[in-house]
């Protein structure tokens, strides 16, 4: 459901050519709005500490607002395929940064995933 969620958001952010700082503020204005009712009628407020809250603006913020800015203006200026081809390298690039900054081990299923990633980006960027 997420992969066509953001299938449709991708492929509406390039057709349509909205000011992309103005419509991703918009777009976080009302998911918070939504949230917030859906929260206060179905449950309660969790107690947040400082630190917590800091974490949540900053994930908000920078790892998906901006994130998604740079996405649609990446869309905006270059050819869909390889743009995606690029966001595919994502999680290729993080596993290689827990590895070796953070010691982690890469489990076989995770690099037999990688596999599949990179061998997908490299048939596609074949043409086959």
């Amino acid at each position: 459901c997420s992969a066509l969620v953001y299938a449709c958001f991708s492929l509406m952010g390039k057709k349509y050519p909205y000011d992309r700082v103005t419509s991703m503020a918009f777009y976080y204005l009302f998911a918070f709005l939504y949230a917030t009712v859906l929260l206060v009628v179905f449950s309660s407020f969790p107690r947040l500490l400082f630190w917590e809250f800091i974490g949540l603006l900053y994930l908000g913020v920078f790892a998906s607002g901006i994130a998604w800015v740079f996405w649609f203006l990446a869309l905006q200026y270059g050819e869909t395929a390889e743009v995606s081809n690029i966001v595919l390298l994502g999680p290729f690039i993080s596993f290689v940064f827990i590895h070796f900054l953070l010691g982690e081990q890469i489990l076989f299923p995770s690099f037999i995933g990688l596999l599949f990633i990179v061998l997908g980006i490299f048939i596609q960027s074949k043409g086959g």
